[in-house]
């Protein structure tokens, strides 16, 4: 499901206590368009065709923060324990 349009990222995280960033969003909104969980090297490829500034390391970072603040769902899939992100 598409939420990005539906879901205001900055409310969103003021409402969590998390400052809003530009890297924040641009990962809420990579998670929030895709029709499926994601991963980090998933969202980095797609920050990077966006022509965002980011490294992976600041990606796990950002993902971590957000699931413990429960913006965001982690999911472990399959037999080779990848880490899925969700909305």
């Amino acid at each position: 499901m598409n939420l990005s349009s539906e879901i205001n990222f900055d409310t969103l995280l003021k409402s969590k206590g998390l400052k809003v960033t530009k890297h924040r969003t641009s990962v809420l909104k990579i998670i929030s368009g895709s029709k499926q969980p994601i991963t980090a090297e998933e969202i980095y490829l797609k920050l990077k065709e966006e022509k965002v500034s980011i490294n992976l390391s600041s990606i796990y970072k950002i993902l971590e923060s957000l699931s413990n603040n429960n913006v965001i769902s982690k999911c472990v899939l399959g037999n080779d324990n990848k880490t899925s992100y969700e909305m």
